[in-house]
């Protein structure tokens, strides 16, 4: 990840919380060293982002930061959240991160501030089957369905025997 995605992603991980969050988590969550997330946040705060806090104490986001203000009825909001949540359970680890990381963005950017209300929301997705493991192959046949290519699989049938197979992702 270049600097640019890692201050944006940086950005996407203060907006999904309410209280600050300290640059030893936020380092951990980049994968970067304290000592980077500091440099970061200073690079962040010097190109105008209303980041409030300080070394030690941790660091927060000040709302309506981005986005224009967005307005969402109670059932639309708690569509997103049922649907994100849903996303969020499923093994394909970045569109898990990626559906977390949109309802940061949205709770965030309503004029009330809606992470109180997406937090207490009651709505969970049923998941059957109990959870999934991580299947890192999935941004690979979401990038297939995206761009229209097949994929060459190779997998051992029942039997034992070897195959390869061109799939068309739907």
């Amino acid at each position: 990840m270049d600097k640019t995605e890692r201050l944006f992603a940086i950005m996407d991980a203060l907006r999904r919380h309410r209280r600050p969050v300290t640059a030893a988590q936020l380092a951990e969550d980049q994968g970067v060293s304290v000592r980077t997330l500091y440099r970061d946040i200073k690079t962040l705060i010097g190109l105008g982002a209303p980041i409030d806090g300080e070394a030690g104490m941790g660091y927060m986001l000040r709302p309506g930061f981005f986005l224009p203000p967005l307005m969402f009825s109670v059932e639309e909001l708690e569509a997103l959240v049922l649907g994100a949540r849903w996303v969020e359970a499923q093994p394909d680890v970045e569109l898990s991160r990626a559906a977390r990381n949109a309802l940061g963005k949205i709770a965030t950017a309503s004029p009330d501030d809606l992470r109180d209300k997406i937090a207490d929301t009651g709505l969970w997705p049923v998941l059957i089957g109990g959870q999934e493991r991580a299947l890192p192959l999935m941004s690979l046949v979401r990038e297939a369905m995206r761009t229209e290519r097949a994929l060459e699989i190779e997998y051992q049938d029942e039997v034992g025997s070897m195959s390869r197979r061109a799939i068309w992702p739907l």
